[in-house]
């Protein structure tokens, strides 16, 4: 949702010169991670690579809307949205057991 924010904002470099250093980021962690862990540690890698690629792109997103971002709205629209993916998670396994 954050790369399409660009997009449409007219700013398609951004997302993409971040997406280069996600990938950076996913290697260095992923190869650090690899020997110790083996699969887990490439898992590992690419969460935290994500995780930095969306920190970053609010990071930009903040800055060109001048810190407007209406966070708290964000924040209570996803624990409803968490909220109810829980409850449909919990019918579901109910259903199938």
């Amino acid at each position: 949702m954050l790369t399409r924010t660009f997009f449409a904002l007219q700013r398609p470099w951004i997302p993409t010169r971040l997406a280069a250093m996600n990938m950076v980021v996913d290697v260095i962690v992923s190869v650090g991670l690899y020997k110790p862990l083996g699969i887990a540690g490439l898992v590992i890698g690419t969460v935290l690579a994500n995780a930095v690629m969306t920190a970053l792109q609010l990071h930009r997103l903040r800055i060109g809307f001048n810190g407007r971002l209406e966070g708290a709205q964000t924040t209570m629209i996803t624990a409803r949205i968490t909220v109810a993916a829980v409850l449909l998670a919990a019918v579901s396994w109910f259903v199938c057991t």
